[in-house]
């Protein structure tokens, strides 16, 4: 049976993070479903079809746009907050034991740190 038969119609080429093309295929028994087509796929069809949305025949392909980042929990803030404490500890064993003062920057993140730490 030719591919054609098996695929009569692509829709909605969006390029992915991985640089293959997500679509949607018309399946004969299935409808519409997803696919990622790509230039390496093992099947012939899979390949073709990348063929086939490169050619045009889907419409334009879609660029890959990535989805917003999650924002930090509160945990995580804390914990960055801490982590940031505990590498400049050294400056305040530094002072107790030369009396060397730590650089004010360092004094306001410290500040900072332990608030966002709640400690």
């Amino acid at each position: 049976m030719a591919t054609d038969q098996l695929i009569m119609e692509i829709r909605n080429p969006v390029y992915n993070a991985f640089g293959t093309i997500d679509c949607e295929i018309n399946h004969p028994t299935f409808g519409w479903i997803p696919f990622t087509a790509s230039p390496d796929d093992v099947e012939e069809l899979g390949r073709e079809i990348h063929a086939r949305i490169l050619s045009g025949e889907a419409g334009q392909i879609a660029q890959y746009v990535a989805p917003e980042p999650e924002p930090a929990t509160k945990e995580q803030l804390a914990a960055e907050a801490r982590a940031y404490l505990a590498s400049t500890d050294w400056y305040v064993v530094r002072r107790s034991e030369t009396g060397e003062p730590i650089p004010q920057d360092v004094m306001d993140k410290r500040a900072a740190a332990r608030a966002a730490a709640n400690v």
